[in-house]
């Protein structure tokens, strides 16, 4: 329910003009709403939530960005350290997750129950990486290097120095798109820009012993 009312949300944002939009009235809940989805505990929520929140940042611009970026910031740094009572109630959400894929597929391998395991406690930081990367992806470059970006890059290379490889990997990804939107250049109260930063970091991701992770920053690299 919660899930499809979102897609619908987004659906709307996508296809209508700002003033269609806004006669429809939706807007200032959908904000308050969709930040609410986030403590949802399917995945699926909190990605749509996530698409939603990048929509809003598409038709309403810088504004709707600063609105949105202190509670993702938020959900970011809470996330990448969790307490332990929270570890242990995320532990047990994965294990009857588990239970669930092993009765739906009998022969679903030890590899795929290993990985899936390794995710589920970390998907809430994955959600808010994705959001973060949304938001960024729908904003304006143009846009985008009018705010200050140093908190937010500082925030991801925590993220891609984390113990969880696929944060690792989301991390970068999220990087990627951080550079795309011009988040290199320098702040608008900095002295230099952040190319140096973002260079070093790509440096320690080329020796990561997680594949995946190495070859996004050689994409980089590349690009």
């Amino acid at each position: 329910m919660v899930h499809g009312g979102l897609i619908a949300a987004t659906i709307l944002l996508q296809n209508l003009s700002k003033n269609e939009i806004e006669e429809l009235s939706l807007v200032p809940e959908l904000e308050e709403r969709v930040l609410e989805c986030h403590e949802n505990v399917e995945f699926r929520v909190r990605i749509a939530a996530g698409l939603v929140m990048g929509s809003l940042c598409r038709v309403y611009g810088l504004p709707m960005f600063k609105r949105f970026i202190p509670h993702v910031i938020k959900g970011v740094t809470d996330n990448l350290e969790r307490n332990l009572d929270c570890q242990a109630t995320e532990t047990e959400a994965s294990l009857r997750e588990l239970d669930l894929a092993k009765e739906r597929d009998a022969n679903v391998s030890r590899s795929s129950l290993s990985i899936f395991h390794d995710t589920a406690g970390w998907k809430h930081l994955e959600t808010w990486m994705k959001c973060m990367q949304q938001m960024v992806t729908n904003l304006d470059p143009h846009d985008f290097v009018q705010i200050e970006r140093i908190e937010i890059l500082d925030l991801i290379f925590k993220a891609v120095q984390h113990t969880n490889r696929f944060v690792r990997e989301t991390s970068y990804d999220v990087l990627a798109t951080l550079i795309l939107g011009h988040g290199c250049y320098k702040d608008p109260s900095a002295t230099e820009a952040n190319y140096t930063k973002v260079a070093r970091q790509l440096v320690q991701g080329l020796s990561d012993n997680w594949s995946q992770v190495g070859v996004i920053s050689v994409l980089f690299h590349l690009c």
